[in-house]
């Protein structure tokens, strides 16, 4: 079976063993055939992590359930079946053998083994959790005053992406109980559903209640200043990531959202206080890496910075030290292509990058390959 290894898959499903803490995408379960190849992403018997490439065998019709050409050994079930995209298309469940032992039953094949499927995986959960909260809203009626009951609704509604009712939760949660309030980080709770509405005043409004009431939250000032960078707001936003690496250096989203915002910054000064500006930048990038060396977002945007501070050089007449930093700026965005192959914008800078360096040809092929992996690449956000 050698030969039909597909390598970039196997990448994919490596990485997503490695990427401690990084989410991964749910793709269209419906969209999968018999024959394709996925992979398992799993710790067989507990021990080191094992990406492990199978064929879909069969899709059941009773249940939908894909029927994969392998055997699942202990410590794979409910380990994440992947596609080409690095997308979860299914769950692994079960293996015939086991089925075997516990019914008695003998199937056709001992050779294989079960996944269910994410779209059948949405709707077991949407019905769980509407049942869920059938019973939360009678336990209410019940005990009109009992928190716990608000936070298990709230979290549940939030599940299902109703922000505005888990708010409305939390504010009752705030109204009755400010113990349980601060021991169960309500006020963060809040703000998330706000941000996740767009109400990024409120959000902040909340982050702020958290530092009225704990300073010394480090965390809450990252978030903030997070939000009020996304508002425009770049100056409080640095202040509040200044104050947060004063609390605690080692927090890497503290020293990227302070680059960010002074990049931004930066587009609206006289060119020397873009120069320095930039420089800060790039070093506050710089920092975010050693403390997450495989967090493609900061190659990235330090690329970004470094190719924006070549054009500041060139503005002001410096063209060695612009085709240093267009350099330095494509070694950046290679650095990101190289953790995440599908980031489009890297492929797309790294080409606007190459044309300052009069490398036209290789910039076309940048170009071209953005627009695969992306076709309305140029209208994005940067």
């Amino acid at each position: 079976m050698k030969e039909n290894r597909d390598e970039k898959l196997q990448e994919i499903a490596e990485k997503a063993l490695t990427d401690e803490g990084v989410p991964l995408s749910l793709g269209d379960s419906e969209a999968v055939q018999m024959g394709d190849t996925v992979c398992t992403a799993g710790y067989p018997h507990g021990e080191k992590g094992v990406a492990t490439q199978v064929p879909i065998h069969g899709i059941r019709d009773r249940d939908k359930h894909f029927e994969v050409k392998a055997v699942f050994d202990p410590g794979q079930s409910g380990s994440p079946l992947l596609n080409r995209a690095g997308e979860v298309i299914g769950v692994a469940v079960a293996t015939s053998r086991a089925i075997s032992f516990a019914t008695g039953v003998v199937p056709p094949s001992l050779n294989l083994s079960y996944a269910i499927p994410t779209s059948t995986l949405a709707a077991m959960l949407a019905e769980q959790y509407t049942a869920a909260l059938a019973d939360y809203d009678l336990a209410l009626e019940r005990n009109p005053d009992a928190v716990q009951i608000y936070f298990g609704r709230a979290d549940v509604k939030l599940a299902l992406k109703d922000y505005t009712g888990a708010i409305e939760d939390f504010d009752k949660i705030i109204s009755l109980s400010p113990e349980f309030t601060a021991s169960f980080n309500i006020y963060a709770r809040r703000a998330d559903a706000k941000y996740r509405l767009k109400d990024y005043q409120g959000t902040i409004e909340d982050y702020s209640k958290i530092i009225e009431h704990n300073p010394e939250n480090y965390r809450a000032y990252i978030d903030r200043g997070r939000v009020k960078r996304i508002m425009g707001d770049y100056e409080d936003a640095i202040a509040d990531c200044d104050q947060a690496i004063q609390l605690n250096s080692e927090q890497h989203a503290a020293y990227y959202n302070r680059a960010f915002a002074k990049r931004r910054l930066g587009k609206s000064k006289t060119l020397l206080e873009r120069i320095i500006l930039y420089q800060a930048a790039i070093d506050d990038y710089t920092e975010a890496i050693k403390l997450k060396p495989k967090h493609a977002n900061t190659y990235y945007n330090r690329g970004f910075a470094k190719y924006q501070f070549g054009k500041s050089h060139a503005d002001n007449g410096d063209n060695t030290a612009a085709r240093q930093y267009y350099q330095a700026a494509v070694d950046d965005y290679t650095e990101t292509i190289k953790i995440d192959p599908k980031y489009q914008l890297a492929y797309h800078e790294r080409g606007h990058a190459k044309e300052a360096l009069g490398q036209h040809e290789e910039a076309k092929t940048d170009f071209a390959q953005a627009k695969e992996l992306d076709p309305d690449v140029e209208n994005q956000p940067y």
